[in-house]
């Protein structure tokens, strides 16, 4: 009844683009496939989507990705920092099971099993179907590169901008100092000001005097 449950909110939602998931296990299940309609009532006529993920290979992907050294395809990114909650513990349940080959009474397989010591494994599962999740997207990962690279350019442009606004705000703050020092002291300024005027003025007519006298 809880399954049922879960698929009715999820039925409620699909205008939200909320669908219900649900894990399988086993060789030669895909990843991803289109989603199936499945019945949450008795009575089969009240349905929801349901996107039914092969666990084992998408567990085989992670361990792959995981092995990728070199920044790239492929190459798994995690926050730094413990506060982000990527902490030896989610790292525990992330690597905490193995492809073994097992014995089965239908002979021997290839199986996921849980390594000693790592009993708990969320952090694996929710990796598994997110990833899942991802593959269904299937974004366009250059085109998200190249909307984070015009991105970074307005970040810097903008930073830009601020240092040069702090500048101006500077030589602004510089100018209205020098503006309110004059205007406090109005007499001596103007009387500086008035007697290089008239210097200049003194020296104007006896040149044009002495120009006279000389002609």
């Amino acid at each position: 009844m809880r399954r049922f449950s879960t698929w009715a909110g999820c039925r409620a939602r699909k205008n939200q683009r909320v669908f219900a998931i649900k894990g399988k296990g086993g060789d030669g299940i895909p990843f991803v496939t289109p989603p199936s309609k499945v019945a949450i009532k008795d009575n089969k006529r009240i349905t929801c989507w349901l996107y039914t993920f092969g666990v084992d290979a998408g567990k085989e992907a992670i361990m792959s990705n995981i092995k990728v050294q070199e920044p790239g395809a492929k190459y798994c990114h995690f926050p730094r920092g413990e506060s982000y909650g990527y902490d030896s513990y989610y790292f525990n349940g992330l690597l905490s099971e193995k492809l073994e080959l097992t014995q089965t009474k239908r002979g021997n397989r290839w199986a996921w099993v849980k390594i000693p010591g790592h009993e708990r494994n969320e952090a694996l599962d929710c990796r598994n179907y997110a990833l899942g999740g991802f593959r269904i997207l299937n974004p366009d990962m250059e085109a998200v590169e190249r909307r984070q690279d015009a991105l970074d350019k307005l970040v810097t442009a903008v930073e830009v901008l601020a240092v040069r606004q702090e500048s101006v705000e500077g030589n602004v703050k510089e100018i209205r100092n020098a503006v309110q020092s004059i205007t406090e002291k109005p007499g001596k300024r103007w009387e500086a000001l008035a007697d290089r005027v008239l210097y200049l003025l003194l020296g104007a007519v006896f040149s044009l005097l002495a120009q006279g006298a000389a002609a």
